[in-house]
């Protein structure tokens, strides 16, 4: 797993973690904070209602389903009749993997639902799914278009017969835009080029075609 991926989209993003076991608390708490989220806790449903009512603001609530007090379920309704809270993300934590469990979790306002024991991998990527790009730091925007750009490039490489530095030249290094480009050309024209290839292969000499781009 790529730490340093994560640390870099989520710095600066704050979420509220709800759970009523100590331990699992702890090491939650532990396992988003190596990936630079801030973490607030509360232990129960009415404990997260309160903080979130307050002057606190978050980005994203992870939101255990059993607790004492007050349940995942009532806590999501209660937070969800709030003005601030109509579209924040609310990610359910439960152990049940049953359809209808999921089922219960979204008709009560939740948008998505993770798996208990937590599988940190999986745990990141969805949270990355719905954190909202307008909450990331622009320190974090930053390194995550360096990173994007590199990727494109390092693709870029792996492409036969591509002029690199024409390339560079032409989409002001923009790669990805290129790379795009490609991609819709072949969906565009994949048949007429798979037909020209087969009349070459078949002893054709000369074969004429019109292209879309």
């Amino acid at each position: 797993m790529d730490l340093e991926k994560y640390q870099k989209r989520f710095k600066g993003i704050k979420i509220l973690l709800v759970e009523d076991d100590q331990l699992n608390q702890q090491v939650e708490t532990e396992l988003l904070e190596s990936v630079d989220f801030s973490v607030d806790t509360a232990g129960n449903g009415m404990e997260a209602l309160d903080l979130f009512k307050g002057e606190n603001q978050y980005n994203l609530i992870l939101m255990d389903m059993q607790m004492p007090k007050m349940d995942g379920l009532t806590a999501t309704r209660q937070i969800r009749r709030l003005t601030k809270g109509k579209g924040i993300p609310i990610i359910a934590m439960t152990g049940n993997a049953f359809p209808e469990d999921r089922l219960q979790c979204l008709n009560a306002g939740m948008n998505d639902v993770v798996l208990k024991p937590i599988d940190a991998d999986n745990l990141f990527q969805i949270l990355a799914q719905w954190i909202d790009a307008s909450q990331i730091s622009p320190e974090s925007k930053t390194e995550n278009a360096k990173d994007e750009g590199a990727s494109f490039k390092n693709l870029l490489f792996s492409y036969e017969g591509i002029d690199f530095d024409q390339v560079s030249n032409v989409f002001d290094s923009d790669y990805k835009h290129f790379i795009e480009m490609i991609e819709k050309f072949d969906r565009l024209n994949a048949e007429k080029i798979d037909v020209c290839i087969e009349k070459i292969q078949s002893g054709y000499r000369r074969v004429s075609f019109s292209l879309r781009i």
